[in-house]
């Protein structure tokens, strides 16, 4: 077949039998996935533990109480709810749940489910039906979400859906967004990290004397923050909650990095170390890393308000890169929390329509030639030209995609500090010991070279999305 005949064929428009059957059998191939790898690994037992005691002592106290009683309850109150829904769920059923089992990762599977089935149906009027399907498809067989909830039974994709979700619906739907906003801080405190961007879009709609939709954002993002928290007061127990499930969580891992493949992964010093540690001129890591995601969070601010012409699919861009800094430069990181930023990259290709595959700009500027012109006749363009903004963004969703996936699966394999390379690779005779070892020695020095590459590679990765985005605030490429 030539490639003309091929391309006319990839132009003509999709029957919706074929789209249907195509969309069926890749949900059904997600959901196969994702039950034999919830029924044939263990995950990660102790989160799993956390997650049936919390769901006990809410079915037993109820979820405000829950807060009085629990251990170490340090999740907002929307996911206990559904932990409280799911346990009544199972007596109902008479199942019991267990640990190492598929009921304790029943929800997480649940929440990739509706990941699938709802961003290609919010997304179907921007999108044809074979873009519906890769982008069902990069959902149903994400290797990291398949690692995160199947595997592990954490349920990071969901507070990822609804900031995803609220982002989608800023520009058209302000009330909708700000609820789903405000849900997804109910459900996680890492949502928060949103914010600059919120209220950087609210700013720049007042600056053009649109009052009405920063006032409709705000309505909807304080709705269901005043009805939490009206709940919580009328039996005394709001403190609890918000000391519990927000303000304890920035202090209970106080290691550089939690497994996390980011600055603080031995690029520097040992991930281990306590980051109240004086790092220079009397500032510890702890505050140096909240520096800089200070310094991401007003650059991410400034895009939203500076940029000409401000569509959602930059709104996505912006959410991409506010959550991958999260991930990369602050300190007391986890693994998983990578997944947002993810499913925000995983989106930007999506929604960046043909006029932005366009090559980087020559004329922008009569003095800036990013990538010459090949001059007439001379045969085919810079291979350079190649790398348009739209496969600079795919490159990064797959990276990160497997970046993440790979960090999750070698924490759930033996974990680091040598341990994974002993069990799983093998390169290391079994007589030797991890911690009889200095930094950088012996075993250490396999997992200090597959962190370098992997948090080297990840850094680059943030300067990428960071050097497009200045480029789109100069108008050094068509976008």
């Amino acid at each position: 077949m030539s490639s003309s005949s091929s391309a006319a064929s990839l132009a003509e428009p999709m029957s919706a039998r074929t789209f249907g059957l195509w969309a069926a059998g890749l949900f059904l191939a997600g959901l196969a996935a994702r039950l034999l790898l919830g029924l044939y690994t263990n995950g990660y037992v102790g989160d799993q533990m956390y997650f049936i005691r919390w769901m006990q002592g809410a079915m037993e106290h109820g979820v405000r109480l829950s807060y009085v009683h629990a251990d170490m309850q340090n999740y907002p109150p929307v996911f206990i709810a559904i932990l409280e829904g799911y346990g009544h769920v199972l007596n109902a059923l008479g199942l019991e749940i267990k640990t190492a089992h598929l009921t304790s990762k029943a929800l997480p599977i649940l929440f990739d489910l509706l990941a699938m089935a709802i961003l290609p149906l919010v997304l179907r009027r921007r999108l044809s039906r074979r873009s519906q399907l890769l982008l069902l498809g990069a959902l149903a067989l994400n290797p990291a979400l398949l690692a995160d909830g199947a595997i592990w039974g954490q349920i990071d994709v969901f507070h990822s859906l609804l900031m995803a979700l609220g982002v989608l619906a800023l520009v058209g739907q302000p009330f909708l967004a700000g609820a789903l906003l405000g849900i997804a801080l109910l459900s996680k405190f890492q949502a928060i990290v949103i914010a600059p961007i919120i209220g950087a879009y609210a700013l720049r709609r007042m600056l053009r004397r649109d009052f009405a939709h920063p006032l409709l954002l705000a309505a909807g993002f304080l709705a269901p923050l005043a009805l939490t928290a009206a709940w919580f007061s009328a039996n005394g127990t709001l403190d609890d909650m918000v000391q519990a499930a927000y303000l304890s969580a920035t202090d209970m891992y106080p290691q550089l990095s939690l497994n996390a493949f980011n600055l603080w992964y031995h690029l520097f010093t040992d991930p281990s170390l306590n980051d109240t540690t004086t790092l220079a001129a009397g500032m510890s890591y702890k505050t140096f890393g909240f520096l800089l995601l200070g310094l991401a969070c007003a650059f991410v601010a400034a895009y939203v308000l500076l940029l000409k012409q401000l569509r959602t699919v930059h709104l996505l861009m912006a959410s991409a890169f506010i959550n991958l800094a999260f991930f990369m430069l602050p300190t007391e990181i986890h693994e998983r929390y990578g997944v947002p930023a993810m499913l925000f990259l995983v989106l930007v290709p999506f929604l960046m329509g043909r006029e932005t595959t366009s090559a980087f700009d020559t004329t922008a500027s009569p003095r800036i030639v990013l990538v010459p012109e090949p001059a007439a006749g001379t045969g085919s363009p810079h291979p350079l030209r190649r790398w348009t903004p739209r496969r600079l963004w795919s490159f990064a969703a797959g990276w990160f995609t497997l970046s993440t996936a790979l960090n999750i699966w070698m924490v759930l394999n033996g974990g680091m500090g040598g341990r994974f390379v002993e069990r799983r690779l093998k390169l290391i005779p079994p007589h030797y010991h991890p911690h009889r070892f200095a930094y950088g020695m012996d075993m250490r020095r396999w997992e200090f070279c597959i962190s370098v590459l992997l948090g080297g590679a990840n850094m680059i990765l943030l300067f990428i999305a960071f050097t497009l985005m200045t480029l789109a605030l100069t108008r050094k490429y068509r976008f």
